[in-house]
Protein backbone atom coordinates (compact mmCIF):
# COMPACT_ATOMS: atom_id res chain seq x y z
CA UNK A 1 0.00 0.00 0.00
CA UNK A 2 0.91 3.82 -1.12
CA UNK A 3 2.88 5.55 2.08
CA UNK A 4 2.06 9.91 2.05
CA UNK A 5 4.39 10.56 4.84
CA UNK A 6 3.64 14.39 6.32
CA UNK A 7 5.65 14.77 9.38
CA UNK A 8 4.85 11.76 11.33
CA UNK A 9 1.35 10.93 9.50
CA UNK A 10 0.61 8.74 6.74
CA UNK A 11 -2.11 9.89 5.28
CA UNK A 12 -2.90 7.38 3.45
CA UNK A 13 -4.52 5.55 6.44
CA UNK A 14 -6.74 8.22 6.15
CA UNK A 15 -8.27 7.50 2.91
CA UNK A 16 -11.00 4.45 3.69
CA UNK A 17 -11.82 5.39 7.27
CA UNK A 18 -15.93 5.31 7.16
CA UNK A 19 -15.82 8.72 9.16
CA UNK A 20 -13.99 9.97 6.52
CA UNK A 21 -15.74 12.51 4.06
CA UNK A 22 -12.86 13.65 1.55
CA UNK A 23 -9.33 13.78 1.72
CA UNK A 24 -7.33 16.82 0.57
CA UNK A 25 -3.58 17.41 -0.95
CA UNK A 26 -1.57 20.71 -1.41
CA UNK A 27 2.23 21.62 -2.84
CA UNK A 28 1.47 25.12 -1.86
CA UNK A 29 4.25 26.88 0.55
CA UNK A 30 3.73 26.14 4.11
CA UNK A 31 4.83 29.87 4.62
CA UNK A 32 0.80 30.65 3.66
CA UNK A 33 -0.93 27.71 4.93
CA UNK A 34 -4.36 28.09 6.18
CA UNK A 35 -7.56 26.37 6.16
CA UNK A 36 -8.58 28.54 2.87
CA UNK A 37 -5.52 27.90 0.60
CA UNK A 38 -5.96 25.84 -2.79
CA UNK A 39 -6.21 21.79 -1.64
CA UNK A 40 -7.35 19.79 -4.64
CA UNK A 41 -9.29 16.16 -3.92
CA UNK A 42 -7.26 13.15 -3.64
CA UNK A 43 -9.34 10.26 -6.26
CA UNK A 44 -6.30 7.74 -5.65
CA UNK A 45 -2.79 6.80 -4.55
CA UNK A 46 -1.08 5.68 -7.34
CA UNK A 47 2.45 4.59 -7.29
CA UNK A 48 4.48 7.08 -7.60
CA UNK A 49 1.95 10.37 -7.67
CA UNK A 50 -1.35 11.08 -6.16
CA UNK A 51 -4.34 11.59 -8.74
CA UNK A 52 -6.29 14.53 -7.76
CA UNK A 53 -9.06 16.73 -8.92
CA UNK A 54 -8.88 20.40 -8.97
CA UNK A 55 -11.56 21.17 -11.12
CA UNK A 56 -15.22 19.02 -11.24
CA UNK A 57 -13.74 16.87 -14.04
CA UNK A 58 -9.91 17.95 -14.38
CA UNK A 59 -7.52 15.51 -12.81
CA UNK A 60 -4.26 16.27 -12.00
CA UNK A 61 -1.46 14.51 -10.74
CA UNK A 62 1.20 15.27 -8.01
CA UNK A 63 4.27 13.51 -7.31
CA UNK A 64 4.46 12.57 -3.36
CA UNK A 65 7.48 14.49 -2.72
CA UNK A 66 5.82 18.14 -3.71
CA UNK A 67 2.93 17.36 -1.30
CA UNK A 68 3.48 19.44 1.80
CA UNK A 69 0.14 19.32 3.39
CA UNK A 70 -3.05 17.25 3.71
CA UNK A 71 -6.43 18.17 5.05
CA UNK A 72 -9.00 15.94 6.22
CA UNK A 73 -12.74 16.66 6.07
CA UNK A 74 -14.99 13.85 8.37
CA UNK A 75 -18.65 13.32 7.97
CA UNK A 76 -19.04 15.28 10.75
CA UNK A 77 -18.33 18.74 8.96
CA UNK A 78 -14.75 18.74 11.34
CA UNK A 79 -11.24 19.54 9.36
CA UNK A 80 -7.66 18.90 9.91
CA UNK A 81 -4.45 19.97 7.91
CA UNK A 82 -1.65 17.70 8.49
CA UNK A 83 1.50 19.48 7.84
CA UNK A 84 5.40 18.12 8.79
CA UNK A 85 5.18 20.43 11.78
CA UNK A 86 2.08 18.85 12.91
CA UNK A 87 -2.10 19.21 13.20
CA UNK A 88 -3.94 21.90 12.80
CA UNK A 89 -8.20 21.33 13.88
CA UNK A 90 -10.11 24.06 12.25
CA UNK A 91 -13.48 24.89 13.84
CA UNK A 92 -15.45 24.80 10.27
CA UNK A 93 -18.66 23.04 10.69
CA UNK A 94 -20.94 22.33 7.43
Amino acid sequence: MAKLMIGKVNVVDFFDKSDVYDLYVTTESLDSLDFNMDFEQVLEFGIKQVVTEQFFGEWNMMPYNDITAAKIRFDDGSEIIITPSGTQVSDYTE
